[in-house]
Order: structure tokens, then sequence, then C-alpha cells
């Protein structure tokens, strides 16, 4: 053998592998197991509550189930080009329509929508804390 595998040769130790070695080993796997079956729960549990909470806010949406049209380029600039050109009072009155119609809309707001929302937020943290966990179990091996 070359001179360097007979350096590293020579620093291996005379006895054998630990005599629980075997027993780590399948300790390490099935810890890597219930860790992969528990992201799994996470996983299928997130999904569930996106889907839930999606259903549950399209069936109380509360502008009667119709989402809104996209609007045209062309009829945009024309609504920013007034919006810009408009003196200060007709932006005041602007600004409190726009306020009378988020409290018309809150009040029309049912408490399967609010669940909804919660429970949509919910399975996102859920999917996000999957995606971001850790790549490295507790014992120091790779999962």
């Amino acid at each position: 053998m070359n001179d360097r595998m007979d350096q590293w040769l020579g620093r291996l130790p005379d006895d054998g592998p630990a005599p629980d070695l075997a027993a780590r080993i399948n300790l390490a796997i099935a810890e890597r197991s219930r860790l992969k079956a528990r992201w799994g729960r996470v996983g299928a549990a997130a999904i569930a509550l996106a889907l839930i909470g999606m259903t549950l806010m399209a069936v109380s949406w509360p502008v009667s189930g119709v989402l809104p049209a996209a609007p045209d380029s062309a009829a945009v600039l024309e609504a920013a080009e007034g919006f810009l050109s408009a003196p200060l009072e007709a932006l005041g009155g602007s600004a409190e329509a726009a306020i009378a119609w988020e409290s018309s809309l809150a009040e029309g707001v049912e408490v399967a929508f609010v669940v909804g929302v919660v429970l949509l937020t919910l399975g996102s943290v859920g999917g996000l804390a999957r995606l971001l966990r850790r790549s490295e179990s507790l014992n120091g091996f790779s999962a």
C-alpha cells in the first residue's frame, strides 16, 4: 500500500467495533424513520388545513362569491391619471368612501370566512415549517 494509507491504517484502534454498534445503528435508523413519518404528518396536516381554509373562504366570500375581473390597462392608466390630477378635497372624499366600503365589507364577513383565513394561515405556516426543517437528525447523521 502507499505510505498515506499505511499512515491512516496505523491510526485505527486495535480492538474491533464497539459491542453496541449494531444496536446504535438500528436506533438511528428507527429514529430517522420516526422523524420522516412525523414530518409527513405535518405536511399532510398543513395541506388539509389549507384546503379546508380555502373551502371555507370560497363558500363565505363576502362579495357574493364573485371575484372582480382584471381591469384593462388603459382603464387603469386613465384612473391613475384622474386620481393624480384630482384636487385635495376630492381625494379626501375618496378616502372616506374607501373607508366606508371597507367597513361595509367587514360587516358582511362571516365567522366561516375568518375561520377559513385562520386555517389557511395555519396550513401555510405548517408547510413552511416542513420546508425549512433541519435535514439532520439529533444523532448527527443526515436524515
